[in-house]
């Protein structure tokens, strides 16, 4: 009797098991951890390089990535998509304004510090967007309060890029006239942000799956990642962040993220742009 064939069952789990061996590989090699991200979007990243380079089975593209160091920053920069934009949604960005930071500021003194995280930072706008607010928020009193804001992405070259804070016009769509004066000046028609922002934001590589999160936050914001997370990850990673912000801070997500009505963990201060507030009492 011939032999029949694998069927279709049997070629997906051998893809799988495929494609787990070279994010291993990949995590060995390089310390990014792919692992846990949501498998359909890993594969189909993964399959925009292997296409590109006419590979057809996740075994030859680990063996390519073997004799073809250069492609891992093809990969990564396939893999970590680095979308934003100073004030990115301006409406959520109204909120922090509005609601969020003057709840903060009510709650300091003079000489207090302000800390606030950026995680998955990438190019450095949304640290540098949350810094002009603050800035804005406390005017005469700025030199009164101690303001740390950290920026971290697991990506090095971004963040090669967000220590230098300059940025082409269309980064700036959003940004009015006045703000654009008062924090920005022209370099060789780009934009690079004031000094006195840039001396607020501390930026460094994270991993936000591994590496320990930064705590006694007044804010989290951390937009537009945990979607790419499978849901083990993500409920982890709330967990850290519970741990991260302190009693009454808050956490800022984007708006593709799921809701985090009923936990109690946060509250809902708005659900369409996902700002939560740590419960307290606990």
């Amino acid at each position: 009797m011939p032999e029949t064939g694998k069927t279709g069952d049997d070629a997906d789990i051998n893809n799988d098991l495929e494609l787990e061996a070279l994010l291993d590989k990949v995590f060995s090699d390089r310390n990014f951890d792919f692992r846990d991200y949501k498998k359909a979007s890993v594969k189909r990243r993964i399959r925009k390089r292997m296409d590109v380079n006419h590979i057809s089975s996740y075994i030859e593209y680990a063996e390519f990535l073997q004799s073809h160091p250069g492609e891992y920053l093809r990969l990564f920069n396939t893999l970590l998509i680095n979308v934003t934009e100073f004030f990115r949604d301006p409406e959520a960005w109204k909120i922090i304004e509005k609601d969020v930071l003057p709840d903060i500021l009510s709650k300091k003194r003079k000489g207090d510090c302000i800390r606030v995280w950026s995680a998955a930072c990438s190019s450095g706008e949304e640290p540098f967007t949350i810094g002009i607010l603050l800035a804005e928020a406390l005017g005469s009193e700025f030199d009164d309060f101690e303001i740390r804001i950290y920026a971290t992405d697991i990506d090095d070259d971004v963040l090669v890029l967000a220590r230098k804070g300059i940025y082409a016009a269309e980064k700036l769509s959003m940004i009015g006239p006045e703000i654009l004066r008062n924090y920005f000046m022209v370099e060789d028609n780009e934009y690079r942000i004031s000094r006195s922002i840039r001396q607020m934001v501390s930026f460094g590589r994270q991993d936000l799956t591994m590496d320990a999160p930064i705590s006694q936050l007044d804010l989290l914001i951390c937009r537009n990642v945990l979607m790419y997370f499978n849901s083990n990850l993500q409920n982890r990673l709330m967990h850290r962040f519970d741990f991260a912000v302190r009693d009454g801070g808050y956490i800022f997500l984007g708006k593709s993220e799921g809701t985090l009505i009923g936990s109690k963990l946060f509250r809902t201060v708005d659900n369409k742009w996902k700002i939560y507030q740590k419960n307290t009492g606990r």
